[in-house]
C-alpha cells in the first residue's frame, strides 16, 4: 500500500526530518521559508523537529550514540533523510563522525549517516549568521540591558569554535546566573533583519557580500527533500539504500564493531 500512495504522490511519510537545537529553530525555520521563498515546511515533505539543545543529542555516556544510531537509521533504511543542525556545544562533532561511520543495522552496505546530513556551526545560530550590531539591537530588546556592537564583536571572536555559549556566559555575568536569556525571542528577532536582507552583512567595503549561512542551510535542506522522492517500489529502494544518498558505503576498520 505504501508503494502505491507514493506511486501517486500521495505518501505521507516525510522527505527530510530537520532536527533542529531549540525552539527558535524550529519557530524560525518555517518563517524564513515562508518569508524568502513562500513554501512551507509541509508542502516540501520537511517536518522540523525540535531536539531541546545538544546535550539531548549527544547524551550521556552510557547512551550516546545509541539512540540516535537506531532513530536516524530506521528513517534512513525508509527513504526519509535526517539532516542535524546544532550549535558547537560539547562532543556533538564526536557523535556526529561516529554516526557517519557505523555500520547501518538495516542496511549494512551502508554507514547511518552522512557527515553533509549535518551542519555545525561554528559557535551558534545567533553568532555565525548575525553581525555584530544586529546582535546588540535584539540582545538589547531581549534584556532590557544595552549591549554595543564592539562587544558583540568581541564575543564573536572568542565564541568561534570554543564550544562555550557565549551568549548565555555573558548574561550570566551581567546579571546573575539565575538569568535565562530568551533565546526563542532573540532568533525572531534576528531573523528579522535575515527577511529583510539574506545576505551577510559585511564588515569592510571590500568583503565579498554573501548569503547567511541560515540562507544558504534552508537552501540545502529544500533542495534534499525535492531529490528524495518516496520509492514505488521494493526494486528502486533497494537501488536508493545503495546509492550512497542515506549513508556513505560502509568500509570496515580496525576500530569497527
Amino acid at each position: 500500500m505504501e508503494y502505491l500512495t507514493s506511486q501517486y504522490r500521495l505518501n505521507p511519510r516525510p522527505k527530510v526530518i530537520l532536527a533542529v537545537e531549540g525552539k527558535g529553530e524550529s519557530e524560525q525555520f518555517p518563517r524564513l521559508l515562508s518569508a524568502l521563498w513562500g513554501l512551507t515546511p509541509g508542502k516540501l515533505g520537511i517536518e522540523i523537529v525540535n531536539i531541546g539543545g545538544s546535550g539531548n543529542f549527544v547524551g550521556n555516556r552510557r547512551e550516546r550514540l545509541g539512540a540516535w544510531a537506531r532513530l536516524i537509521d530506521y528513517h534512513h533504511h525508509h527513504n526519509t533523510v535526517v539532516f542535524v543542525v546544532l550549535d558547537k556545544l560539547g562532543k556533538v562533532e564526536a557523535v556526529r563522525d561516529r554516526l557517519s561511520e557505523a555500520q547501518s543495522h538495516h542496511d549494512p552496505e551502508r554507514a547511518i549517516h552522512k557527515s553533509q546530513y549535518f551542519r555545525i556551526w561554528d559557535s551558534t545560530v545567533e553568532l555565525d549568521n548575525f553581525g555584530p550590531h544586529e546582535l546588540a539591537f535584539a540582545m538589547t530588546a531581549v534584556t532590557g540591558v544595552e549591549f554595543e556592537s564592539e562587544e558583540m564583536a568581541d564575543l564573536q571572536r572568542r565564541a568561534r569554535g570554543s564550544g562555550v555559549d557565549e551568549l548565555n556566559a555573558v548574561c550570566t555575568r551581567k546579571f546573575g546566573k539565575n538569568y535565562q536569556l530568551d533565546k526563542a525571542r532573540l532568533l525572531e528577532i534576528l531573523v528579522d533583519y535575515a527577511i529583510a536582507d539574506p545576505m551577510y552583512p559585511s564588515v569592510e567595503p571590500w568583503e565579498r557580500h554573501e548569503p547567511r549561512g541560515i540562507v544558504k542551510l534552508l537552501q540545502k535542506v529544500v533542495a534534499i527533500a525535492t531529490s528524495n522522492p518516496q520509492p514505488p517500489g521494493t526494486t528502486i529502494r533497494a537501488l536508493n539504500q545503495r546509492s550512497g544518498f542515506f549513508g556513505d558505503p560502509y568500509e570496515k576498520n580496525e576500530l569497527s564493531p
